[in-house]
């Protein structure tokens, strides 16, 4: 039976789900756009019904996913991760963001009084925004380019 997060835990199990929702869903732009243009493409090579070419083209799709998920180690993004990020991106934490990850036993004084502090930006602050967007800025422009590509090569093609 699993046991029951406390406030901090649950905020922080909420970031790094919201983090890999952001892994996932670039990585579903960016290869849909390539599975695509890697159907269409494959044409002017080889003799390829339409068929033919969307297999081509979910073959790549359903391949690259999994391995952009790999590249972008995915299983790794854990709770301390997300406190590495948010020392960086947020002043408040004071590159102390791991305080609220351990266990309240192992924090002298003046941790816990840190702890509280930190506690309380974690509360106020909606920190999924200091999440990088930049991987799902990317993959959208990537599918772009790859559809508008796909959709010239079919004007060449005619």
């Amino acid at each position: 039976m699993a046991r029951k997060l406390n406030e901090n835990e649950r905020i922080m199990h909420e970031l790094v789900l919201n983090w890999k929702l952001r892994l996932v869903a670039s990585a579903l732009f960016s290869m849909l756009g390539l599975a695509f243009l890697t159907g269409t493409v494959s044409g002017f090579f080889v003799e390829l019904s339409t068929l033919d070419k969307s297999i081509v083209g979910v073959a790549v799709f359903v391949v690259m996913i999994p391995i952009y998920l790999i590249i972008a180690d995915l299983p790794k993004i854990d709770e301390f991760t997300i406190a590495s990020m948010l020392n960086e991106s947020v002043p408040e934490f004071d590159k102390q963001a791991e305080l609220v990850l351990n266990p309240v036993e192992e924090l002298s004084e003046h941790e816990m009084e840190k702890r509280k502090e930190l506690e309380e930006v974690l509360k106020e602050k909606k920190l999924y925004r200091f999440l990088p967007n930049r991987p799902i800025k990317q993959a959208i422009a990537v599918m772009l380019i790859s559809l508008s590509l796909t959709a010239g090569s079919y004007f060449i093609m005619m």
